[in-house]
């Protein structure tokens, strides 16, 4: 069993709301799933409310950080990073504005609500603008951490969080830093780098290649953008292999700034990448999701396997 990120995202955004009078939240109609009613209901002043209408959320949250508010834009990730992206593009990053944009049920987990609403391009989409900074926390004390780094940080950030329950991997000293990569687990043998939720199944094949005698050295990349370089290429350079696993398309996101660093670096390695291929899913649960399109754990450790045999 786990936690749903959502609720521990709402608890501190309440929480960091009381001493910063400047955050307000702006809400598409789905507040009751991304369990921003609570805001609401703690600060009613401060919780703007603008119907199925993306394009209209960041336009406004644009507005309003022009006039010194911090706006968190928090809906459903594949509709407020596509529907309004052009508004992302030219009033937000291209802006510098200072909007925080919240993409809850990524990945695989909106699935049991229709194919329409799994986000596998969210990443990739937003990578390639200038200025946002991206971020994807793997555990509840994560989350909790990212809150007031991101308020901080002055420009747009994306925090895109899956609708699962997920176990706690950190102790509460963590110290998340927007642009640092972590490391849960150290080993030798191979670099498992994952992002978000795939972290922790990252940690449960990391477990079943050790009973092969193989220790694997575990990456969370908590930021993707600024990515950090540093951390993956110390880690690579005492493995030689590297296979990275996220719920997102394969292009553009976490196996692109992988595939970057190690083109760039000009560094010989076996490298493997976990992650969607050119397709579009199905509706299902979201683990069965993962097993057919190749993210499940057994598809890291099977990738794992391949590349240490090359």
């Amino acid at each position: 069993m786990g936690t749903y990120l959502r609720d521990v995202f709402s608890e501190e955004l309440i929480a960091v709301g009381a001493w910063d009078k400047r955050i307000v939240v702006l809400d598409p109609e789905v507040a009751r799933s991304t369990k921003m009613l609570a805001f609401r209901d703690v600060y009613p002043d401060r919780f703007f409310e603008f119907g199925v209408a993306e394009q209209n959320v960041i336009a406004a949250a644009a507005g309003m950080a022009a006039e010194g508010l911090v706006p968190f834009a928090v809906a459903f990730a594949i509709f407020i990073t596509e529907r309004p992206y052009e508004i992302i593009r030219c009033s937000v990053a291209h802006g510098r504005k200072n909007v925080k944009i919240i993409g809850g049920y990524a990945g695989f987990s909106a699935s049991k609500d229709g194919a329409t609403h799994i986000c596998l391009e969210d990443l990739g989409a937003l990578r390639v603008l200038p200025e946002i900074a991206i971020v994807s926390p793997s555990d509840p004390v994560m989350t909790r951490q990212m809150i007031r780094p991101i308020v901080a940080h002055n420009g747009p950030v994306y925090m895109r969080i899956e609708n699962e329950p997920l176990p706690v991997l950190y102790r509460d000293s963590i110290g998340f830093e927007i642009g640092k990569t972590y490391q849960p687990r150290e080993g030798k043998h191979i670099t498992l780098i994952g992002i978000g939720g795939c972290v922790g199944r990252a940690l449960d094949a990391a477990s079943r290649l050790a009973e092969k005698g193989i220790e694997a050295d575990v990456l969370d990349a908590a930021t993707l953008k600024p990515f950090d370089r540093k951390t993956l290429l110390t880690s690579i350079s005492k493995t030689g292999r590297v296979v990275s696993i996220e719920d997102h398309n394969i292009y553009g996101g976490l196996a692109s700034a992988v595939s970057e660093v190690v083109a760039e670096e000009k560094i010989a390695v076996s490298y493997k990448a976990v992650a969607m291929m050119e397709d579009y899913s199905e509706s299902g649960l979201p683990d069965s999701l993962r097993k057919k399109y190749g993210t499940s754990t057994d598809h890291i450790v099977n990738a794992a396997m391949e590349v240490l045999e090359k």
